[in-house]
């Protein structure tokens, strides 16, 4: 499972935690009915949980509360920096944000000893910052990670790409991201199965970047992506995918307890119309304040009950 969860801005949104026990929840929800309807996968728990847009304390919340939900025990595999915007150093040249991370289901997977969790940081040139944004660069986490019934192991990557609007030539650096992050996977895990897995931001195409004709193995990678509202969040493996193909991705107010195969959405979210766009910003905003139990929250339809993040989660089941 990929989820960007808008949890490391302020430290009042982090605080208020409401949001991830909604995340929690509706993943245990959503994929239980997968699993019910069926083919059947072997529990409706995920085995590995990319994060991005988190700090070390959101990551913590979203562990616990997914070990509460889903009966099953998560722990942190790589965490992300502490406090607000999760900066692993400020004062450098350019910043450094690391707010990916990742968890892992200790029921069916483990950490083999000698893992060392790490960040690899993507890099772009001062001068290709769009005038007015801050140079950053971002840490992307990653991990080795074995499955338990089978000692298969699986080199582990959560990602977070810039966007358009903080860099220039996005299209080259996508590119050049993903051959980089991929070139660190052969180095890193070299008899492990690679997964990729998170927000790419690649808005201006439905091309995933893990499928460009320049990136370079190893081999060729089953991706699953979104589409999501803000860019395309995607999960990709060398291992075929067996989940079901749809839906791989689920969207902020889906009723709790609805057939996620349905794929509909409630008036909450919907974009149809100027004013549920309003609302949906104006519930975003609510949380975003650490003001999710408020009154003005409880007063939008949804939102104080339901609201999770400004990202849909999304997954896939990868394995022969």
């Amino acid at each position: 499972m990929s989820f960007n969860a808008d949890e490391m801005l302020r430290a009042v949104d982090f605080r208020e935690t409401r949001d991830m026990e909604h995340f929690a929840l509706r993943a245990q929800v959503v994929l239980k009915a997968l699993n019910d309807r069926g083919p059947a996968v072997p529990n409706y728990a995920p085995d590995i949980v990319l994060l991005q847009e988190v700090s070390h304390e959101s990551t913590a919340v979203i562990a616990s509360q997914l070990t509460a939900k889903t009966g099953y025990t998560y722990r942190v595999a790589v965490d992300a920096a502490a406090g607000e915007k999760a900066w692993a150093c400020k004062t450098c040249t350019p910043a450094i944000m690391r707010e990916t991370a990742i968890l892992y289901n200790a029921n069916s997977m483990t950490v083999p000893a000698g893992a060392t969790p790490a960040h690899s940081l993507l890099k772009y040139a001062s001068s290709d910052a769009v005038p007015g944004q801050a140079w950053i660069s971002l840490g992307q986490a990653t991990i080795e990670l074995k499955q338990i019934s089978s000692g298969k192991s699986y080199g582990v990557y959560s990602v977070h790409y810039r966007t358009a609007t903080q860099v220039k030539n996005h299209d080259a650096y996508t590119v050049e991201w993903t051959n980089f992050l991929k070139k660190r996977m052969r180095e890193l895990y070299p008899s492990s199965t690679p997964i990729i897995g998170g927000d790419t931001n690649n808005t201006h195409s439905y091309q995933a970047p893990l499928q460009t004709s320049s990136a370079a193995g190893p081999g060729a990678y089953n991706v699953t992506k979104s589409g999501a509202i803000y860019g395309i969040d995607m999960l990709a493996s060398t291992d075929p995918r067996t989940a079901p193909a749809a839906p791989s991705y689920d969207y902020d107010y889906l009723r709790e307890g609805a057939d996620p195969h349905d794929g509909y959405f409630d008036k909450v979210h919907r974009t149809e119309g100027a004013g549920e766009v309003t609302t949906f910003i104006a519930c975003d905003n609510l949380f975003g304040a650490g003001n999710g139990g408020s009154s003005q929250a409880q007063a939008i339809d949804g939102c104080s009950g339901r609201y999770y993040s400004d990202h849909p989660f999304m997954w896939t089941v990868f394995g022969s």
